[in-house]
């Protein structure tokens, strides 16, 4: 592999000695280029300076967690993601957070390749769909304008927009629920929502996109963030951040 095309990683951890195992582990692999490492609030300028292919990330460290480093990542930027902890009660909370991996500290040598194999296999599957869903994008402008283009599995799904209620992250999948069910489409919420209508969905949080003409009510919490009820009475979560660009969307606000 060239170096231009190696894998861009980056090594988030506050512990020299663990940065250290990592990167001597890495540096073993051809198709590896470490560009950098880090650990804590300096994490985020890292990842926008440096825009890694591939992170480990640990979860517990001083000034921020590794999930507080990932909210503030934009989603744009956010690479993949390989979670490395000594603590096993947070691995739920990780694979919510679409971790390719998660390495519990010991980890041996064989579980460390199998975590990195993992982690360009889905790299590779990324890069592939990104190009399939460039085709389909092109072709849903020219011949399908008024249709919603997802794959999953080989398979082309179309949805009409006024029919999607919302779009919910869980996991590796994305849930689209429509007037008729709930389709799940294994793909990033991210990529769903560049090929959407901003004039219509509306992201309202990291793992949920709604359509504001399915919007019964919108409720304001106490600490700045809020909720949505849909037209199926399910109720999704507003971050804060995501707050006022719902609002102005639909209309509370000028």
């Amino acid at each position: 592999m060239s170096p231009t095309s190696r894998i861009r990683t980056l090594i988030v951890d506050d512990e020299a000695i663990a940065r250290s195992s990592l990167r001597r582990l890495l540096e073993a692999d051809p198709d590896i280029a470490v560009v950098g490492e880090s650990y804590g609030a300096e994490t985020v300028d890292a990842v926008l300076g440096l825009r890694p292919d591939l992170m480990f990330l640990d979860v517990l460290m001083p000034e921020m967690t590794g999930f507080e480093v990932l909210a503030r990542i934009p989603q744009d930027a956010l690479p993949l993601v390989v979670f490395v902890t000594a603590y096993d009660e947070y691995a739920t909370k990780a694979f919510d957070e679409e971790a390719v991996d998660y390495l519990l500290k010991p980890y041996s040598t064989g579980r460390f390749s199998e975590a990195l194999a993992r982690a360009k296999r889905a790299l590779a599957t990324r890069g592939s769909l990104a190009r399939h869903q460039q085709l389909l994008a092109k072709v849903a402008s020219e011949a399908l304008e008024s249709r919603i283009v997802v794959t999953d599995g080989g398979k082309s799904l179309f949805f009409r927009p006024q029919e999607v209620l919302y779009l919910k992250a869980s996991g590796v999948y994305v849930e689209i629920r429509t007037r008729r069910g709930t389709q799940l489409a294994r793909e990033g919420i991210s990529s769903l929502e560049s090929r959407l209508d901003p004039a219509t969905f509306i992201r309202v949080h990291r793992s949920a996109i709604v359509n504001k003409d399915h919007v019964i009510e919108f409720r304001p919490q106490s600490h700045g963030d809020g909720e949505v009820l849909m037209r199926d009475d399910v109720v999704l979560p507003v971050s804060r951040a995501r707050r006022e660009p719902l609002q102005l969307a639909l209309g509370l606000r000028r």
